[in-house]
């Protein structure tokens, strides 16, 4: 069994019934799949932590960072990984691009469509496994440590604060592109 930390973050007694249903049927794929054990599967929240809702973003990934594994994983509640996802082979496949602080699942969702990234005066990497872009999330598996400062929170998000971080300090960020989860949120973010 991997003993790669999963730090699967909910609002707790501040989620809604539709998101408390997103988070149970999460839940139970990781279940489902093995994962959820004490050693490796920690569910955050802003009162565990001792946040609000608003900086949950930012002080949930300082959390993760601070006490987790190299690497750790921090998902959204409302990410439903696929049926085959394998923690162990998205670990392999992060420590085969050592150059990216973050792999995130491909996120899907009914509509949704991914664009790659396309900035001036810079040519993203992409191969068949791994795609750069700006701004990555909700099943992130992250290299520790990455960051000494990590920018003010500004909005109700934070994957673009982070990402632009990581940049800045010489990183790339990317999507894993085998890994594919279904964003049962997309459109419906409340509070975080």
């Amino acid at each position: 069994m991997d003993r790669t930390v999963v730090y699967f973050r909910h609002l707790g007694e501040l989620d809604s019934p539709e998101r408390e249903a997103m988070t149970d049927e999460a839940r139970a794929r990781w279940t489902w799949l093995g994962i959820v054990e004490p050693f490796n599967f920690v569910e955050l929240t802003p009162s565990k932590i001792g946040c609000n809702a608003f900086t949950f973003q930012r002080e949930s990934r300082i959390y993760a960072d601070l006490h987790g594994t190299d690497p750790y994983v921090l998902v959204d509640s409302d990410m439903l990984i696929g049926s085959d996802y394998s923690l162990a082979k998205h670990v392999a496949l992060l420590s085969q691009y050592p150059e990216f602080a973050i792999l995130s699942a491909m996120t899907t969702a009914p509509g949704m469509v991914i664009h790659p990234w396309t900035p001036e005066n810079y040519q993203p990497f992409v191969d068949e496994n791994v795609m750069e872009h700006v701004s990555v999330g909700n099943l992130r598996l992250c290299q520790k440590g990455l960051l000494k400062k990590w920018p003010n929170q500004i909005r109700s998000g934070y994957d673009r604060e982070h990402c632009k971080a990581l940049r800045d300090a010489g990183w790339r960020v990317g999507f894993a592109r085998q890994f594919p989860a279904i964003h049962l949120g997309e459109g419906k973010t409340t509070l975080f």
